[in-house]
């Protein structure tokens, strides 16, 4: 489990990368199973099965309840720790009550700026996270209507 400090030092970085505000509270966080991370992220049968089985969740944010982490985060583990600033991104999106062209420019924000924190601590953000190009920039990229 995170602590207050980490948290909080991860909300000053992600506010220094953004211009996002920094909150007054910090969000909850949750250790939760494989399990759960993926029915908390996918809500359609195959896709969730699919995430059990190849562990491709590590953390997610719900709007109003804070981030969950996947049990066993670990400081000291880069990825674990990208991945608490990703989610930390997004609760200080949404703190904020800034307007975004789409919940994609949101993700954008968020990869970029656990992109910054990866290549401060000397890692690349794709290679790290086993994501493709084509995933990055679906989940990032505004469309029609989305």
């Amino acid at each position: 489990m995170p602590t207050n400090e980490i948290v909080a030092g991860f909300m000053v970085l992600v506010a220094w990368v953004t211009d996002l505000p920094v909150p007054p509270e910090p969000p909850a966080v949750t250790l939760v199973s494989q399990e759960v991370m993926c029915a908390r992220v996918y809500k359609i049968s195959p896709a969730r099965e699919y995430c059990v089985e190849h562990s491709t969740v590590r953390a997610a944010y719900g709007f109003g309840e804070g981030v969950y982490l996947l049990a066993g985060w670990d400081s000291n583990n880069v990825r674990d720790a990208a991945s608490l600033v990703h989610e930390l991104t997004h609760y200080l999106q949404n703190m904020s009550n800034q307007e975004y062209q789409c919940k994609a420019a949101k993700e954008k924000e968020a990869y970029d700026t656990e992109e910054v924190f990866l290549k401060m601590v000397g890692r690349e953000a794709l290679a790290l996270k086993n994501a493709s190009l084509f995933q990055y920039l679906f989940t990032t990229t505004c469309g029609p209507n989305l």
